[in-house]
């Protein structure tokens, strides 16, 4: 049974289908939940919760299918969205089916399946003092999605993740962003060579600084001028930051941590770091103002 039926749209004329079997429609997408490969093989990933799915459709992140349970009534968040026309299809399935795809297992009312969208360094919107997170080998797809929540409170202008990392569209993340994945660029590179290739030819007409962070940094936090254009760079949460970063880092900075516990996790560190930049900048700018 194809399970698939060409309907009009809720929203703009498109196609409407119902699922209420295991077919391969529904197996392309139970993959999104759990296989990477799949994942960006196909370009697409799974995104639930109302502040998540509102922050894809606000930021016009292209949507594939918005997912709805058959024989439920829907509420007026989840109807709205179905008769946006945000979404290319529109599907209706059995509810068990749209429970394996959730994070919440049951309960849900909308799923989007969304494009990944990825910018390259080239596309950053870097208007003078920029900010960027740069995220080396990190391992944990929550972290990811904390951090990248932190770095769009403190308006960072991109996060670059860099390595063998945690996949920024697994859903995780998705979920850990609360919906700020959608809301700044994210570049994804194989190794740190692209982006210091980067930051050289960006050196020959703008001043920049690449900070390190690590618990063994010589420099204390508040004692490092954080007011021009800056990398911050975040280690992986084993091994810090590699070798390649640290020898192309500018400065190389600690908290003041207590010798009782001298280490925090990455997403408590990358807060506090982007603080210090906001702190610093508000100070400078403070002083800078006419009397």
């Amino acid at each position: 049974m194809t399970d698939a039926l060409a309907k009009p749209g809720l929203g703009r004329p498109g196609l409407r289908l119902q699922v209420s079997s295991r077919n391969a429609l529904f197996q392309q997408w139970l993959a999104l939940k759990t296989n990477r490969s799949k994942r960006h093989r196909l370009g697409l990933f799974l995104v639930e919760g109302t502040t998540a799915i509102d922050a894809a459709v606000k930021q016009r992140w292209p949507i594939e299918d918005f997912l709805y349970p058959a024989g439920h009534r829907l509420s007026e968040w989840a109807a709205l969205h179905l008769k946006s026309g945000a979404a290319a299809r529109q599907v209706e399935m059995a509810p068990e089916l749209l429970a394996e795809l959730s994070e919440r297992n049951e309960g849900t009312e909308l799923v989007a399946v969304a494009r990944q969208r990825e910018a390259t360094l080239e596309q950053l919107p870097l208007e003078e003092p920029w900010l960027l997170l740069v995220l080396d080998r990190p391992k944990s797809p929550g972290n990811v999605g904390s951090i990248i929540r932190s770095a769009v409170s403190f308006d960072a202008a991109g996060v670059v993740i860099t390595g063998h990392a945690a996949d920024p569209f697994d859903p995780a993340c998705v979920r850990a962003s609360v919906g700020t994945l959608f809301d700044l660029p994210l570049v994804l590179l194989p190794s740190h060579e692209p982006l210091l290739a980067w930051v050289e030819q960006r050196r020959s007409r703008q001043a920049l600084q690449l900070v390190g962070t690590g618990q063994d940094g010589p420099q204390l936090l508040a004692d490092t001028a954080l007011t021009g254009n800056q990398l911050l760079i975040l280690g992986n949460e084993t091994h810090g930051i590699s070798r390649a970063y640290a020898d192309a880092c500018d400065s190389f900075v600690r908290l003041p941590t207590s010798p009782r516990q001298s280490s925090l996790n990455v997403c408590a560190a990358a807060a506090i770091l982007l603080y210090e930049v906001q702190r610093q900048r508000a100070l400078h700018q403070s002083k800078a103002a006419p009397a």
